[in-house]
């Protein structure tokens, strides 16, 4: 089975890339630049949170708060929830 990822950038968009093993997806983590921390999930910014479980992502966010604080919209928290689930746009083997 591939190892797929999708990496997310600063304008918002993002891009689906698969990778033989674990081993090599973790290599390609680490070169990337560190970045993160200020976009609508707030996640830390660091190269681990690449790697992270979708249940690790769910507890280092603040999402569900500002969802029940009205700062967001049900479709925003819906979207953030299916985007940590590996849930994507960008990977056409989820479509028939």
């Amino acid at each position: 089975p591939l190892f797929r990822s999708e990496i997310f950038f600063r304008e918002q968009e993002s891009a689906m890339f698969a990778f033989e093993d674990a081993k090599t997806l973790k290599k390609a983590v680490r070169l990337l630049p560190r970045v993160g921390g200020s976009g609508l999930y707030a996640l830390p910014a660091t190269r681990g949170i690449s790697l992270a479980s979708p249940r690790e992502l769910f507890r280092k966010s603040n999402m569900t708060l500002r969802w029940q604080h009205g700062e967001i919209s049900n479709f925003e928290y819906l979207m953030f929830l299916n985007t940590i689930a590996g849930r994507t746009y960008n990977d056409l083997n989820q479509y028939p």
